[in-house]
C-alpha cells in the first residue's frame, strides 16, 4: 500500500541522487559520458547549435510553429537559420543539414505543434497498451495517473532546461526524457502498490516490446529516424495493441450455450474462462518440413537480393568481389546457426539437408537466370529488376506456403483448402502497390544503378538509367543534379566543340528543370554557378570565356542567398571572380570561406594568393601562416604543383617565394623571386618589387 509506494519512491529518489552524483564525477564511466554530452564541446555542441537553428527556424512564423513546413523541407529552409558558429566544426565541413538530429525537432520542423502531440499521443496509447498487458492498467484512476505522469514529466522536460539554459534548444530532448521518466515513476509506483501476479509470455512479449520502444526513443534524441527504424517503430506499436487486446478478448468469455449463474446480485451474471482446446503436438523434437523450407526460402531471398545489388559493381574488382562472396558466406552461415533448433543428431542432418537444399537451391536458380539475362542474352536495367521483383514474389509466396503448412496440425487439415487464396491476396497485394505509387521505389533502382555505373566510368549507361528513372518520377528535382554531372562528364570526354555545347546544354537544362521544381534549394544555382565556370573554361574565345564566368558569379549569388552559411559556395563564388580578374571580389569570399571553414587549406592558401595580387603583403603572410600551422608539407606541395603547372607565371613564383620565407626557407625563396622577377611584366614589375621588397624585411 501506501508504505510500499513510499519505499518505491525512496529508492527511485536515491537512484536519481546516485545517478546525478555520478555524472559530476569525471573519472567515472558516467561523469566521462557526461563529458561527452557536454553541450561546450565535441559533437554535442554541434547537435546543440543545429538544436538552436532548428528552433529559430520553427519559431520565424508563428503559421510554421503550429503546422510545420512540410516533408524533406529541411534542407531547403534550414540554410537560412545555419548558426555561425555550427560552420567552423570539424564535423560539418560541407554538409547539408536535412535533419535536426532530433525526432522531436525533427517533427515539430514537419509537422509542426500539431504533428509533435500526434506523435505523443501514438507513444502515450502504445504505453499504456503495454501497461494493460502487464496489468498495471486497469481502470480509471490509473489511467488518470497514468496521463498526469508523462504530462508531467514531459512539461518538466521541456520547461526545465529552458530555466537552466535560457534557451528552447533541449527542448526536444528534455521533452522524452521527462516523458519517459514520468513512465518510470509510473511503473514504480503501480509495481509496488499491486500485489504481484505470475509471468506470462504475453506479459514476457509486452516487456520486450516497451523496452524496444524506449530504446528507439532514445537513440532519436541524437539520431535521425530511417526506413528501417521507422519500420520497427510502428510495428512495435502495432504489436504492443495486438497483443494487448488478444489478451482482453481471450482472458474472459462467456461460455457459449451456457446459462449464466447467479451472481447473488440481480442482472448481474458471471463469466467462466472459455475452456480452450490443447494444441495438437507433433512430437518433441519433430522437424516441421514446411518451417525448414520457409527459413530456407527467406536465407534464399537474402542471398539472391545481395546478389542483385553488388552484380553491378562486381566486374574488375578483385578482392572486393572476393569480399562479397565471403558476406554471401557468411549469410548463409548465420542463416543455418539461426533455423529452426531440433535435438538428435538425425534430426539435425534432416533440418541442414533441407536448410541447404533450398537456400542454395534458389539462389542458384537466381544467380544463373540472372547471369544469362546479363551476359548472353545481354538484357540490363528493366529485365534484370523486373527478373528479381518476379521471383521475390515467388519467395514471398512460397514462404507463405510452407509456413500454412509449418501451423496445421492433425485436426486443421481442413484449412489447405483455403491456400488458393494465397495466390489472390498477393495479386491484391500487387495490385494495391501499384496504385500506391511503386514508380519512386523503382526509380530508386533505376538511380542507384546508375550511380554504380557512373562510378566504374559507364556515362551513357549511368544516362540511360538516369532517364529511367527521371520518367517514372519527373517531380524528384534530386536526379536532375546527377544527370547534369553525367552530360558534364560527356562533354570534359569529347574535343569537338559543338558537340561539347550540346552536353553542356543538356546539363544546364537538367539543372534548370530541377530549379523549377525546388526554388529555394541552394544546390541548383551552386551546380549552375559550377556548369557555367566549367563551360568558360572550355569555351573556344575570351569573350565566351568572360560570358561564361560572368554568369557562373551571378548564379553563385543566388545560391548563396539561399545558403549564406556554406563555405564552398563562397570559395567557388571567389575561384570564379579570380578567374575575371576581380581580386578584391575574390579575396572578400576566399576570407568568408575560410572563416566558415577554417580547416580547409586551399581557404588560407587561395586568400594569401588573392591578398598578394591585391598589394596586402601583410594580409597574404597571414593567411599562408594559417595554411602553414594546418599542414605545412601540403601547403608547401600545392605552391610547388602550381609552379609545376605554370612554370612560366610570375605571380605563382611569387607566391610560392613568400610561402618559403614564412616556411624557414630563405634560399629557396630568394630562387623563387628571382624567377618571378625575371618572368615580371614591365606593367606590373613595380607590385611584385613592393612584394619581394617587404617579403626581405
Amino acid at each position: 500500500g501506501r508504505r510500499g509506494a513510499l519505499i518505491a519512491a525512496s529508492l527511485g529518489g536515491l537512484a536519481v541522487a546516485v545517478l546525478v552524483t555520478a555524472f559530476w564525477l569525471p573519472q567515472t564511466p558516467l561523469g566521462r559520458i557526461a563529458a561527452a554530452l557536454d553541450p561546450s564541446r565535441g559533437t554535442a555542441r554541434e547537435r546543440a547549435l543545429a538544436w538552436g537553428g532548428t528552433i529559430d527556424m520553427v519559431t520565424a512564423d508563428p503559421l510554421r510553429t503550429l503546422i510545420g513546413y512540410g516533408p524533406e523541407t529541411m534542407l531547403v529552409v534550414f540554410p537560412r537559420y545555419f548558426p555561425e558558429e555550427l560552420a567552423p566544426l570539424p564535423s560539418v565541413a560541407n554538409i547539408a543539414f536535412d535533419r535536426a538530429h532530433n525526432e522531436i525537432l525533427d517533427t515539430l520542423a514537419t509537422t509542426g505543434v500539431l504533428g509533435v502531440l500526434a506523435l505523443l499521443l501514438v507513444v502515450g496509447a502504445a504505453f499504456w497498451a503495454g501497461l494493460k498487458s502487464l496489468g498495471l492498467a486497469h481502470n480509471r484512476q490509473a489511467r488518470t495517473a497514468f496521463v498526469g505522469a508523462i504530462a508531467g514529466g514531459a512539461a518538466l522536460g521541456t520547461w526545465l532546461p529552458r530555466l537552466l539554459e535560457g534557451s528552447w534548444r533541449f527542448t526536444g530532448l528534455g521533452l522524452i526524457l521527462g516523458l519517459l521518466l514520468g513512465l518510470a515513476i509510473y511503473i514504480i509506483v503501480r509495481c509496488a502498490t499491486r500485489s504481484g501476479r505470475p509471468l506470462t509470455p504475453d506479459m514476457l512479449l509486452a516487456m520486450a516490446l516497451m523496452a524496444g520502444l524506449v530504446a528507439h526513443l532514445i537513440e532519436l534524441q541524437t539520431g535521425i529516424g530511417i526506413v528501417a527504424t521507422r519500420v520497427t517503430f510502428w510495428l512495435f506499436v502495432m504489436l504492443l495493441a495486438v497483443n494487448t487486446v488478444r489478451q482482453e478478448t481471450h482472458a474472459v468469455e462467456p461460455v457459449a450455450g451456457s446459462a449464466a449463474a447467479p451472481s447473488g446480485k440481480p442482472g448481474r451474471s458471471t463469466r467462466r474462462r472459455r475452456e480452450a482446446p490443447a494444441a495438437p503436438s507433433r512430437g518433441e523434437g519433430q522437424v516441421v518440413p514446411g518451417a525448414h523450407i520457409a527459413w530456407a526460402l527467406i536465407v534464399g531471398l537474402a542471398l539472391a537480393t545481395l546478389a542483385f545489388d553488388f552484380s553491378t559493381s562486381l566486374a574488375g574488382l578483385g578482392m572486393r568481389a572476393l569480399s562479397v562472396l565471403l558476406l554471401l558466406g557468411a549469410v548463409w552461415l548465420v542463416g543455418a546457426i539461426l533455423a529452426p533448433g531440433t535435438s538428435t543428431p538425425a534430426q539435425f542432418s534432416q533440418r541442414l539437408s533441407i536448410y541447404t537444399f533450398f537456400s542454395l537451391g534458389w539462389f542458384a536458380l537466381f544467380a544463373s537466370v540472372h547471369l544469362v539475362l546479363s551476359r548472353a542474352m545481354g538484357a540490363e536495367g528493366e529485365v534484370l529488376t523486373s527478373f528479381y521483383m518476379l521471383q521475390l514474389l515467388a519467395s514471398l509466396g512460397l514462404i507463405a506456403v510452407g509456413l500454412v503448412r509449418s501451423r496445421l496440425g492433425p485436426g486443421q487439415r481442413w484449412a489447405e483448402r483455403w491456400v488458393w487464396l494465397y495466390p489472390l491476396a498477393g495479386l491484391a497485394g500487387v495490385g494495391l502497390i501499384f496504385f500506391l505509387g511503386l514508380n519512386a521505389i523503382w526509380a530508386d533502382v533505376y538511380h542507384k544503378q546508375a550511380l554504380a555505373y557512373s562510378d566504374a566510368g559507364r556515362t551513357d549507361d549511368a544516362l540511360q538509367y538516369y532517364q529511367r528513372a527521371l520518367s517514372l518520377v519527373p517531380r524528384q528535382d534530386v536526379y536532375y543534379i546527377y544527370q547534369a554531372g553525367a552530360f558534364v562528364k560527356k562533354a570534359e570526354g569529347t574535343n569537338d566543340p559543338e558537340t561539347r555545347a550540346g552536353w553542356l546544354r543538356q546539363a544546364e537544362a537538367a539543372l534548370e528543370r530541377g530549379r523549377s521544381l525546388n526554388p529555394l534549394g541552394a544546390d541548383y544555382p551552386s551546380k549552375l554557378g559550377l556548369l557555367y565556370r566549367i563551360w568558360g573554361d572550355l569555351a573556344p574565345n575570351p569573350e565566351a570565356q568572360r560570358e561564361r564566368w560572368s554568369r557562373s558569379a551571378a548564379a553563385y549569388q543566388q545560391a548563396s542567398a539561399l545558403s549564406p552559411q556554406s563555405a564552398q559556395i563562397h570559395r567557388e563564388w571567389g575561384d570564379v571572380a579570380r578567374a575575371l580578374g576581380d581580386w578584391t571580389t575574390a579575396a572578400e569570399h576566399y576570407r568568408r570561406a575560410a572563416k566558415l571553414n577554417p580547416r580547409i587549406l586551399d581557404h588560407h592558401l587561395l586568400l594569401g594568393d588573392a591578398l598578394l595580387a591585391l598589394g596586402d603583403v601583410n594580409g597574404a603572410m597571414e593567411a599562408y601562416r594559417a595554411a602553414l600551422r594546418l599542414d605545412p608539407a601540403s601547403a608547401l606541395k600545392a605552391k610547388e604543383n602550381a609552379v609545376a603547372n605554370a612554370p612560366n607565371d610570375y605571380a605563382v613564383h611569387r607566391n610560392l617565394a613568400v610561402l618559403y620565407a614564412l616556411a624557414g626557407r630563405p634560399d629557396a625563396a630568394q630562387t623563387e623571386a628571382g624567377k618571378a622577377r625575371d618572368l615580371t611584366p614591365e606593367s606590373e614589375r613595380p607590385a611584385v618589387e613592393r612584394v619581394l621588397a617587404e617579403l626581405k624585411r
